[in-house]
Order: structure tokens, then C-alpha cells, then sequence
């Protein structure tokens, strides 16, 4: 019976352990739970973001921006929901390691289908994905028709992957890329391989 029976849930479930079997058997299930109310507020432990993930995959899919609030009568933690979501949308798209397995792929198809597109990746990182400067042949021929200024700003490129991007303007102040940067791990040396790449393939 339900723990809340003394306060007048209804609710009980008969069991047997079968030998036969070498496990539980449940034989009957009576009532319905009267004392769900009270907990709507409440998370449970055993609602862990795997079995959330599991059962929103298929509405995450189409609607990626939902929000997860109650949840199977509970509320689980605002951290619990957002490791949920990720985790669903990983079982849906792959997580970042697989997305940027598939990267050089990817840039070859860039700068085959859009000429004058710049990869460029030191040897040692060509295929891990570590460091990689890109520019699209547009946005570098475009600069010859811009502002001669180069504003480099990594706000926008934050997480585990993070970087750099260098944009300029035209005579309305309207902001144009020029090209852009990622990398695991922010140091000299990245800066310094972002902006030789940046002198190369983007002239005055």
C-alpha cells in the first residue's frame, strides 16, 4: 500500500516473489494516488535526466526551444532539465566530439562549393579540431569594399569550444565578417595563428 494510506490514499499494489521465476510478479493493482498534490513542487530522485531525455526526444526533436517545467506530476531542478534536453538533443543530432569527426569533410565541401574559402589548421590539430581559421571567399573579397578596420571579439564563441571571429563595417557602422576562429583552448598561441591567418588571407 501507498506510505500516504494513513492520510487516505487509496492506492495499493499486490506482489509476489516467484520462485519459479527467480523474480518479483505484481498480481494486482488497486486505487488511484490521492496524495500526488502535494508533491507537484517536488523532485524525485530517481527522474534523472537519462530517463527525462529519453521520453522528450521525440518533442524536443520538433520543438527544440520547449521549455521543461512539471514533469510526470514532479518539477525537477532547472539543472536537471537543462542536463536533460542536452542530453536528448545528443540522442538526436550526436554530441560535439561526432559533429566535429565529420569536419573536415564538412570544409572540404565548403571550399569546393564556395570558392575562395580559406581552412587553415596547424598539422598537428588538421584532425582533431582543436584549432581551425576559417574565411569564406565572400567575406574576403568583400573587405576591399569596407572600412579598413578589423575589430577581433570572441563574446559570442563561448562553451568548450571557443574562439574568435574578426568582423569590420561599412559607412553605415553595419557589421560584415571577415573570418573566424575556433579552438578548445584559448592561449598565445591561437591568438597568434589567428591573426597571421588573418594578415594572409584577408588583405587591406
Amino acid at each position: 500500500m501507498c506510505k500516504s494510506h494513513e492520510n487516505g490514499c487509496t492506492w495499493s499494489l499486490g506482489a509476489c516473489n516467484s520462485k519459479r521465476h527467480k523474480k518479483w510478479i505484481i498480481k494486482s493493482i488497486k486505487g488511484h494516488h490521492t496524495c500526488l498534490a502535494p508533491m507537484l513542487r517536488q523532485d524525485h530522485q530517481q527522474l534523472d535526466k537519462h530517463i527525462i531525455a529519453q521520453i522528450i526526444q521525440s518533442t524536443v526533436k520538433t520543438n527544440p526551444t520547449m521549455s521543461i517545467k512539471t514533469f510526470m506530476n514532479y518539477t525537477p531542478s532547472y539543472k536537471k532539465t537543462w542536463l536533460a534536453k542536452q542530453r536528448a538533443l545528443e540522442m538526436i543530432h550526436g554530441n560535439r566530439e561526432e559533429s566535429y569527426a565529420k569536419q573536415p569533410k564538412l570544409l572540404g565541401a565548403l571550399q569546393s562549393y564556395v570558392p575562395g574559402t580559406v581552412v587553415a589548421a596547424p598539422t598537428e590539430f588538421m584532425f582533431e579540431g582543436e584549432k581551425l581559421y576559417l574565411a569564406f571567399g565572400p567575406c574576403i573579397n568583400g573587405f576591399a569594399y569596407w572600412k579598413p578596420i578589423v575589430q577581433v571579439d570572441g563574446t559570442w564563441l563561448y562553451g568548450k569550444y571557443t574562439g574568435m571571429i574578426a568582423t569590420s563595417q561599412d559607412g553605415a557602422n553595419h557589421i560584415f565578417p571577415n573570418c573566424l576562429h575556433h579552438c578548445t583552448r584559448g592561449n598565445n598561441f591561437s591568438v597568434r595563428f589567428f591573426l597571421k591567418n588573418l594578415r594572409r588571407h584577408v588583405p587591406p
